[in-house]
């Protein structure tokens, strides 16, 4: 059986030693710069599976399985795929939900995807959002912070998305000032942009943090997001 680990120097390393705690003949080959290739036991594929580590990227039986999206005409910025990646591997369904906030949403990757799911979308960003959003009868724009916003809104959402570029710590802490926003049975999505070192532990510490306010359903790095860690949270 294969898995496909992130070739990140310090990810790698920290895989392939948790996978040979479990298979000691797992070998690792490096296929090309981003993918890494581990062969392993069946019986170590099924346990894997089952632990969810954060370092596995994609599991499957063969790499032209990963999963892969092309531009189109509105393509805004390529946090869409990471987002579509996201739904696709964690088989989020959001049956029912009909809003979503998300945060630093500029230029509008996030926004989009979530406008075409059907949602009514608030987009949290002093920056500008995308010339490609302009007047699209589901979306709410606040130009201002995570944190302006947090003072004033009130009614909660279906579903919590961040995407920002901050420390992991600031914006899990940032997550939980947000939970009070999130509904019943909703879902919040983020990224953990991770450090470059020492991020396994760092990312621990950030998990550890959001299960304050959430429980973590998934936790993983995904192909087209290898220098982070998406994390799905549901309400406790």
């Amino acid at each position: 059986m294969e898995v496909i680990i992130s070739s990140q120097p310090e990810a790698a390393v920290i895989a392939l030693n948790e996978i040979q705690k479990i298979d000691p003949k797992a070998r690792g080959k490096r296929l090309r710069p981003g993918v890494q290739l581990v062969e392993l036991s069946e019986e170590a594929f099924e346990a894997i599976k089952k632990s969810r580590p954060i370092f596995i990227q994609h599991m499957g039986l063969k790499e032209d399985s990963i999963p892969k999206f092309k531009k189109d005409e509105m393509h805004i910025s390529r946090a869409e795929f990471k987002l579509q990646e996201a739904f696709l591997t964690f088989a989020i369904d959001l049956t029912g939900f009909k809003t979503a906030l998300d945060l630093g949403a500029a230029p509008g990757g996030w926004t989009k995807v979530m406008l075409e799911k059907g949602l009514q979308v608030t987009a949290v960003d002093p920056a500008v959002l995308s010339d490609k959003l302009n007047g699209h009868p589901n979306l709410i724009q606040a130009k201002e912070t995570a944190q302006e916003f947090l003072r004033k809104q009130k009614d909660p959402y279906d579903i919590l998305l961040n995407d920002m570029r901050m420390d992991i710590m600031e914006s899990s802490k940032i997550m939980l000032d947000m939970a009070s926003l999130l509904k019943p049975g909703g879902l919040a999505l983020m990224t953990l942009k991770l450090p470059h070192s020492h991020w396994y532990k760092n990312t621990k510490r950030a998990l550890a943090l959001l299960e304050r306010a959430y429980t973590i359903k998934e936790a993983r790095q995904l192909f087209h997001n290898r220098s982070e860690v998406t994390v799905l949270l549901g309400t406790p």
